[in-house]
């Protein structure tokens, strides 16, 4: 994407950046790996809470209130009460839903939102980076080049979308003027970079309140700005701290607001040439998150390294033992399939392109109830009704391996098929009531976009398999004739213990689900992808009992090995099939990490390590106990 800054206050914004392709073309990645400073983060100078932010993070604990004003993004209050959630249209969603998604989604077979959740993080650098003006005059261009296309379908539907994308460039200008800041030039100094994406950030929450976002991978671009501010005595590193509080408390405030999972900040990772990317912004951001601990906190996502200097690696460490929600993820993974400028965001970790990719995501299946719809010949196991095709169901005594696994394998493909159909549905939908006319005018004009079904109940599933191949399942039948409890004889190996008997399986059900999506039309082009998540506790109370010898309506998620165990059952799950994340919980008591604090943040490094770095797994999910 091509942009003219001729005559704009470019020049003295740039000055003393290195230069490059990033100022004749909208390229923020170009910009950050040129004038990035990679930090050993041994003699970062961090710094505890000024005044301001003390006071501010007390009357964060009482709600919204005028005080908001005062945070660095400069809103007024009634802006602030927009970002709540609203509930999403769902009639859209039934008017043109199919008879077989609704009874799918009324049982809980399949689950999600149905404004499709999450979609777009659109790449909020570039308002800091170019301004308005220069980016609006990009998406123009744009139009021009469709202009010579004839108007098929497509082509149609990118103009519309441009319009819209033009629509909100607007109001994000105008949510500017209300902060009493322009943001058609780009930002000239560290402080309006960070107050440029926090209203760009903002601006497209306000447009679309129904759905947990993320905010992106932004400390390396952001520490640009401060280290030029810093070398030439316009900012002090006191004012640098309190820059990075103030983002972080804003970002706790917004997933506080939204009621969903709290808002992902990405630090770490490496580039492609080999050097890593923490900064000493990324040391100021872990330093706000002690800073303001008292006020809502946003989430960590470390992208994971053995390359990455000790002491952030242990700072990290430190955070998941003081209580935030930390989840690192394999930056070797991440960036041989998404390269060097992904984020992660959602439930399931997922790895995305900032300001390049369009998640289609928003549906969850339960694959444990899926298994019970195989032996009862698509019936529900709960309420009895035919929800799935019309099949005989399993007979005999005893649950037989190799009867089963056909007429799972074909409830599957079905189940692909439901899952596709609705998440079509919902963002066929979304695209009519709730385009993100902010964050797409904040992305490519060509973007990878990405159908993503998230699973659960994979390890009840692969420990239900494992049961019937390796012990003994007798059916319990009601009487007329539903498969409702099992009688279970003999040992049953478990996923989540490290035993390749159930690990196997767990392979199994993923790639022939994932082969069973690949084989359905997508929306807008979309490549298929599925993401392994943790069971809600709907799933489990909308389940039946299962051949593992689960009782009726039990959570879904329990696992009877050690944290290890889980990491390496988990880490034999092949990226390949599911990715869209396959972050894995792990459970960690404080006390089998040593008496003495330090001691315990490089445990806990020695821990990730082990799993991310020589196990293989994807991601990891620290709860410290």
């Amino acid at each position: 994407m091509s942009i003219d800054l001729t005559g704009t206050a470019a020049v003295a914004a740039w000055a003393g950046f290195a230069a490059g392709p990033w100022q004749e073309q909208i390229d923020v990645r170009d910009f950050v790996l040129r004038n990035i400073a990679p930090s050993s983060c041994a003699d970062v100078a961090l710094a505890g809470p000024s005044p301001r932010v003390a006071a501010l993070v007390q009357r964060a604990a009482g709600g919204l209130g005028d005080w908001v004003a005062e945070l660095l993004v400069g809103l007024p209050g009634e802006v602030w009460h927009s970002l709540q959630t609203r509930a999403a249209p769902a009639q859209a969603f039934e008017d043109v839903a199919s008879q077989e998604v609704r009874a799918a989604r009324a049982v809980h077979l399949v689950n999600g939102p149905v404004d499709g959740g999450g979609r777009v993080l659109g790449d909020v650098r570039r308002v800091a980076l170019y301004g308005l003006d220069a980016l609006a005059a990009a998406k123009r261009a744009e139009r021009n080049e469709l202009d010579l296309l004839a108007s098929t379908e497509q082509v149609v539907r990118q103009r519309a979308d441009l319009a819209e994308q033009l629509i909100g460039m607007s109001q994000l200008a105008e949510l500017g003027d209300r902060a009493g800041v322009d943001l058609a030039q780009p930002a000239r100094t560290a402080r309006e970079a960070a107050q440029w994406m926090l209203l760009a950030y903002l601006a497209g929450l306000v447009e679309i309140a129904t759905a947990e976002t993320a905010w992106g991978r932004n400390a390396g671009f952001l520490d640009v700005y401060i280290a030029r501010d810093l070398a030439t005595g316009t900012l002090t590193a006191a004012r640098a701290q309190e820059i990075c509080d103030d983002v972080v408390l804003v970002l706790g405030i917004v997933g506080r607001l939204r009621a969903c999972r709290p808002v992902v900040l990405t630090l770490g990772g490496t580039a492609e040439d080999g050097r890593h990317l923490v900064t000493g912004t990324s040391m100021r951001f872990l330093q706000a998150l002690r800073n303001v601990a008292d006020g809502p906190l946003p989430a960590l996502a470390v992208l994971w390294s053995s390359r990455l200097p000790a002491p952030f690696r242990r700072a990290c460490a430190e955070a998941s033992l003081s209580g935030v929600r930390v989840t690192y993820v394999s930056d070797d993974l991440v960036r041989a399939s998404w390269g060097d400028d992904a984020a992660i965001v959602g439930s399931a970790s997922t790895a995305v392109r900032v300001g390049r990719q369009v998640t289609y995501g928003g549906v969850r299946v339960n694959l444990a109830k899926a298994l019970l719809y195989a032996l009862n010949g698509g019936r529900d196991e709960l309420t009895g009704r035919q929800v799935g095709p019309v099949a005989s169901a399993v007979t005999g005594d005893v649950l037989v391996f190799d009867d089963v696994v056909p007429r799972l394998r074909a409830t599957l493909d079905w189940l692909a098929g439901v899952a596709v159909d609705s998440l079509v549905c919902a963002h066929a939908t979304r695209d009519r009531y709730g385009y993100e006319r902010v964050a797409m005018a904040l992305s490519d004009a060509i973007v990878l976009r990405s159908l993503v079904c998230e699973v659960a109940g994979v390890a009840i599933a692969a420990d239900s398999l494992a049961a019937i191949r390796h012990a003994t399942v007798r059916p319990v039948r009601s009487t007329d004739g539903l498969v409702v409890d099992v009688e279970l004889e003999g040992s049953v190996p478990r996923f989540g213990t490290d035993d390749d008997r159930a690990d196997e399986l767990a392979v199994w059900l993923l790639r022939t689900f994932m082969s069973a999506l690949r084989g359905r039309q997508t929306y807008r082009g979309a490549l298929h992808a599925q993401g392994l998540v943790r069971p809600e506790p709907g799933d489990g109370t909308s389940t039946g009992a299962t051949p593992d010898g689960r009782p009726a309506q039990a959570p879904l998620f329990a696992w009877t090995g050690t944290p290890d165990e889980l990491v390496a059952s988990v880490a034999k799950l092949p990226y390949a099939e599911a990715q869209a994340g396959l972050a894995c919980p792990y459970p960690v008591q404080a006390d089998d990490l040593g008496a003495d604090p330090q001691a315990r943040g490089a445990r806990l490094v020695e821990l990730v390590d082990a799993a991310l770095c020589r196990g293989g797994a994807y991601g990891l999910l620290v709860l410290v106990r």
